[in-house]
C-alpha cells in the first residue's frame, strides 16, 4: 500500500509539473516570438526581445497561468485523496472571457451529505458544506412546524446583498416555548399591559404610551415581553426585521427558503435549520458573485 502510495504521488507531482511546464513553453513561445522559417526549421528570437502581444492574450496570461496552476494541484489532491476538498474548486476563472450566460450551471444539494455543489455539464465547479434542515417539529400555541426543506427543482428567484430577515411565526413560538412563556400577537392597534400601559405602534416599531401620553419605543432586536407573555409583532414593523441573521448574501427560492450565510458558522454540517440552506459566508459570497438569477437548484 505504501508503495502504491508513493507511485501516485510521484505520478500526481509529474502530471503537475508537466501541465505547468507545457503552459511554461506555450507562453515563452508566444512571448519571444517562436516561428517557422522554413520546412522543419524553427527560429526563436532572443528573451529579451520586446514583443508586442495582442490585448486579448496579454489580459488573458495571468488567468491562464493560475488556473492551470489550480488544475495541477487538484489533480494532485484528488489522486492523493480520491476526493475533491469542499471549497477547494477555484471555480470559474474570472477573467478567461466566459460568456457565462451561455453556460449551464445547476445548484445541486444534497441534505444527506450536507453539501451543495455547482454543476456545470459533467464538471463540479464549486463544493462547499452546509447546514440543513433540522427535520424536528414544534407544537406550540395551538399550532405545529415541521422543519424540512422541500425536495425537487425550483429557480433562484433573486439575488440579495445584506438581506434582512422577516422571521415566521415559529421564530417566537420556539422562543416562548424555549423559556416557558405565553404566545400572544399583537394587534395592530394596540393592546393594554397594564391599567396605566399601552403596547401601541406608530411609524411602523412597536413602543409603550405611558399615562401622560409619552410614547417610548422598544429596542427592535428584542424580544417583547411583559406579563409572561411574548407578543408576536406584525408583518411590516421594524421589530419583525432582524439585519444580519442571513449573513451578507442571499439566493432567494420562494416560499421563505433561501440559501443564504450565517452569522453561527460552528453550525455548518450540521442538520440545524428550519428549512433553508446556510453556508458559510466566503462561500457564500463566491455563489452570490457567480450564481445567475434563473440557475436551476435541484435539492434532494
Amino acid at each position: 500500500m505504501a508503495s502504491a502510495m508513493r507511485y501516485w504521488t510521484r505520478r500526481a507531482t509529474r502530471t503537475r509539473r508537466h501541465a505547468l511546464v507545457g503552459l511554461s513553453f506555450l507562453i515563452l513561445g508566444t512571448v519571444a516570438g517562436c516561428h517557422h522559417v522554413g520546412p522543419g526549421r524553427t527560429h526563436v528570437r532572443a528573451l529579451n526581445t520586446p514583443v508586442a502581444l495582442p490585448p486579448s492574450i496579454g489580459q488573458l496570461l495571468p488567468s491562464l497561468m493560475r488556473h492551470a496552476e489550480l488544475v495541477a494541484l487538484e489533480r494532485l489532491d484528488t489522486l492523493r485523496h480520491g476526493t475533491k476538498p469542499p471549497s477547494a474548486r477555484p471555480g470559474l476563472p474570472p477573467n478567461l472571457g466566459l460568456d457565462r450566460s451561455r453556460l449551464v450551471l445547476v445548484l445541486v444539494i444534497s441534505t444527506g451529505d450536507r453539501a451543495l455543489s455547482l454543476v456545470s455539464g459533467s464538471d463540479t465547479v464549486f463544493r462547499a458544506p452546509i447546514a440543513v434542515e433540522s427535520g424536528q417539529r414544534l407544537a406550540y400555541g395551538g399550532r405545529a412546524w415541521t422543519f424540512r426543506t422541500p425536495r425537487g427543482e425550483r429557480p433562484v428567484l433573486r439575488k440579495i446583498a445584506d438581506p434582512v430577515w422577516t422571521p415566521p411565526d415559529w421564530h417566537y413560538a420556539e422562543a416562548a416555548s424555549e423559556h416557558g412563556l405565553r404566545l400572544a400577537s399583537l394587534p395592530s392597534g394596540g393592546v393594554s399591559i397594564s391599567r396605566r400601559r399601552q403596547l401601541e405602534i406608530r411609524d411602523n416599531a412597536v413602543g409603550i404610551r405611558w399615562p401622560d401620553g409619552a410614547f417610548r419605543g422598544l429596542p427592535t432586536e428584542e424580544h417583547i415581553v411583559f406579563d409572561g407573555a411574548l407578543y408576536i409583532p406584525p408583518f411590516g414593523t421594524r421589530n419583525r426585521r432582524l439585519a444580519g441573521a442571513l449573513g451578507h448574501f442571499a439566493l432567494d427560492l420562494g416560499d421563505g427558503y433561501m440559501i443564504h450565510g450565517t452569522s453561527d458558522e460552528a453550525s455548518i454540517g450540521e442538520a440545524s435549520t428550519h428549512g433553508c440552506i446556510r453556508l458559510r459566508n466566503d462561500d457564500m459570497a463566491w455563489l452570490y458573485e457567480n450564481v445567475p438569477v434563473g440557475t436551476r437548484v435541484v435539492i434532494r
